[in-house]
């Protein structure tokens, strides 16, 4: 077993013969295969494995170099960074209008469930029906209905409390 054996040499000479053109890759790149030998022989794998796999190793450290240097890189071609550029995504600031839409979205949606729960109380019949509405009504918070409406908001307001001193007498 002549192959598993290692050779006096030092670890680089021994890389340096195992790896062909190993001064032309960079120094990081030397440094990097001469440790992937030493932690592969410390874990007792044979030469021939640790040559194998140093060979292929500086061979895809040799095509991502080159890769880098060269146009092939899609990144590093003008067209592509001009495109990148023109076409990059731009987070739209915010509108106050998208605001004021929301306010009023809001608005509407309040004036149209306390208007629901006035005509809905209205309708009720029975003395269950009658003692739900009155506490969901009860619920309201009438001076953000106010706040929030104005002149509308006061007017739901008196209309429940209308309502609510005419159905007292049953409770």
């Amino acid at each position: 077993m002549a192959d598993d054996r290692r050779d006096d040499r030092s670890g680089r000479e021994w890389v340096g013969g195992v790896v062909s053109d190993l001064e032309a890759l960079p120094t990081v790149a030397q440094e990097r295969l001469v440790a992937i030998e030493r932690d592969l022989r410390e874990k007792g794998m044979p030469q021939t494995f640790i040559a194998a796999a140093l060979t292929s190793t500086a061979e895809v450290l040799r095509d991502f170099e080159q890769s880098e240097l060269s146009d092939q890189n899609p990144f590093n071609r003008e067209q592509v960074r001009r495109f990148v550029e023109a076409h990059a995504v731009v987070e739209p600031p915010a509108h106050p209008a998208q605001r004021s839409e929301r306010k009023r979205e809001e608005r509407e949606r309040l004036h149209h469930h306390a208007t629901l729960l006035l005509r809905e109380a209205r309708q009720a019949r029975g003395r269950h029906e009658i003692k739900k509405m009155r506490n969901l009504l009860l619920k309201l918070d009438q001076r953000e209905l106010r706040r929030v409406l104005g002149r509308s908001g006061d007017d739901l307001c008196r209309q429940i409390n209308v309502w609510l001193r005419g159905t007292a007498p049953l409770f």
